[in-house]
């Protein structure tokens, strides 16, 4: 099963569609290319102002999917 399947089933399952899954799946790609792409792509939506208010369901995706060290807790 291919990581895209894999997000797209998280997100259904968790009721979360839209910008948060996209974000979660770009972040999970991203950190899959390239070591640390993932979690700087994640700071910038965070700490952008109108994508920071998907931070919940973002880290509840990347949680569900066993990649909480994604998550930058400090924002």
């Amino acid at each position: 099963m291919s990581k895209s399947i894999d997000i797209k089933n998280t997100i259904e399952g968790k009721g979360v569609i839209g910008m948060a899954g996209y974000i979660a799946m770009r972040v999970v790609e991203l950190e899959e290319g390239k070591a640390g792409a993932g979690k700087e792509h994640y700071r910038k939506c965070m700490t952008h102002p109108v994508w920071k208010k998907f931070k919940d369901d973002v880290d509840l995706i990347l949680s569900d999917l066993g990649k909480a060290d994604l998550i930058d807790e400090t924002i």
